[in-house]
């Protein structure tokens, strides 16, 4: 992904976002917010709320326009076998263990006193131990085949993967330019996109023998998403109560717009995924499909 395409564009020298950019993005949410009603009162303008309200309402409806994403459609797709509607499994190894290093490395800041930082740091220390349950369920969809060394190096960093993989490395580079308003607002987008996910895996897991057992994809890491929200009690009022400058906002939705793309951007890379292998093959132990493209054309940023 080039660093102008689905990113924040910054000023080296200031740390503060391009003008251009946040006036469109601002643009962007003033339409969405606008757009958000809630029973029993009238369509809210971005007069009628403060900035950190307006950019949790523009996440809610980014939010909604993420659960229209086709994979959805295929996890509830009765026609396919539950067991294949989790095909991807293995195709997520890359994102999940990254995601627990950007937990542990990148979010976190044990070191700052600032209360927002202090939020993160919370969030972070909970959600960098969801691996163990990702390995839990490749042993119980029957994808824990042994191979050698190479071969998984060789899955893991195929084409196949791509967005798997850029996804944490584009995160990393927005939680690295992030304030700690911004990093709450990147983790924000983490918990909702998750809750979207996880409760649609949460019913495929459900079809199969002993739903519980399935501690990842499972209601398991559903429930724990939904109940330790960044580790803070009444935490929408915490966030709601948060006091943001008209430049923090048009950071803010810039971050989100970015955090979005690349989900969706994972999402699609993963139903192709989905769709191009099948379950049974994987289960009967044949090597995992991989290839890496030699064509210097693909050598450069990925658009």
């Amino acid at each position: 992904m080039r660093p102008d395409v689905g990113v924040t564009r910054w000023d080296g020298h200031t740390g503060i976002p391009d003008k251009t950019a946040a006036g469109d993005a601002a643009r962007r949410m003033q339409q969405a917010v606008s757009s958000v009603s809630h029973p029993g009162q009238i369509s809210l303008s971005p007069s009628d709320v403060n900035p950190m309200k307006r950019a949790l309402a523009y996440i809610g409806t980014k939010n909604d326009t993420f659960a229209q994403h086709p994979i959805f459609d295929y996890l509830k797709d009765e026609s396919v076998p539950a067991q294949q509607r989790l095909v991807f499994a293995p195709y997520m190894a890359h994102f999940v263990f990254s995601f627990m290093d950007i937990n542990r490395f990148i979010l976190r800041d044990a070191r700052s006193d600032d209360r927002l930082q202090h939020l993160v740091n919370i969030h972070t220390e909970e959600d960098s131990h969801h691996w163990p349950w990702y390995l839990n369920d490749l042993t119980k969809l029957q994808l824990n085949h042994s191979k050698s060394f190479t071969d998984a190096l060789y899955f893991i960093w195929s084409d196949h993967g791509i967005r798997s993989r850029m996804i944490t490395y584009d995160m990393v580079g927005l939680a690295k330019q992030a304030s700690p308003i911004g990093r709450v607002i990147l983790v924000e987008v983490i918990e909702k996109t998750g809750n979207v996910f996880l409760a649609r895996t949460a019913d495929v897991c459900a079809l199969l023998d002993n739903p519980a057992d399935y501690l990842y994809f499972g209601k398991h890491h559903l429930s724990c998403e939904s109940g330790h929200h960044m580790g803070t009690p009444d935490i929408e009022n915490v966030l709601e109560a948060i006091e943001l400058t008209d430049s923090e906002l048009d950071a803010g939705i810039q971050l989100i717009d970015a955090t979005y793309t690349l989900y969706e951007q994972f999402l699609t890379e993963m139903l192709a995924f989905a769709r191009r292998h099948d379950y049974q093959t994987l289960v009967s132990g044949n090597a995992y499909p991989a290839s890496i493209s030699r064509d210097e054309q693909n050598t450069g940023p990925v658009k």
